[in-house]
């Protein structure tokens, strides 16, 4: 995993840009869990402000050059905001401190830990299903037998 960290001007609080992947990959799961456990943590992660892509004129960036580059596939910026953050427990908008950047990277150290945690169990359950999946491909049992009891009758 690699992490650049960057101010923003233009939007609040903190989000991530990460690389791109297909939906029927592990990776493009793989790089949304990290923000997601950053959103369980701290109110002033914004996972809907996520960004995953690495568009043309960025191709440059570091994130973008240790994932074309050194093939390193877990890549983030992480951006905060360099003035405000919303903070819903209170409902205002308020100024970011010194004291509250300082809490956003304590944030980011136990959603790395949590995250290495969570991928082991995903790993794990992955390599079972396709474990699972060969096993009945193997046995033959991965048949679908079509009867008139599992069809669905259609809509009228």
């Amino acid at each position: 995993m690699y992490l650049d960290f960057h101010g923003h001007s233009g939007k609040k609080n903190m989000f991530i840009f990460g690389p791109s992947y297909n939906i029927t990959q592990a990776l493009y799961y793989k790089c949304r869990i990290l923000p997601k456990i950053l959103a369980n943590i701290t109110p002033v992660f914004r996972y809907y402000a996520c960004t995953y892509d690495i568009p043309n004129d960025k191709k440059t960036t570091a994130r973008a050059v240790m994932l074309n580059e050194l093939n390193l596939p877990i890549v983030f910026t992480v951006e905060t905001s360099l003035g405000f953050y919303y903070d819903a427990n209170v409902g205002k908008v308020l100024i970011f401190d010194r004291k509250k950047w300082e809490s956003l990277g304590v944030s980011v150290v136990m959603a790395i830990k949590e995250y290495y945690e969570d991928l082991d169990q995903l790993e794990e359950y992955m390599d079972n299903k396709k474990k699972t999946k060969r096993d009945k491909e193997e046995s033959g049992t991965n048949v679908s037998i079509m009867t008139r009891k599992n069809l669905k009758e259609p809509k009228r």
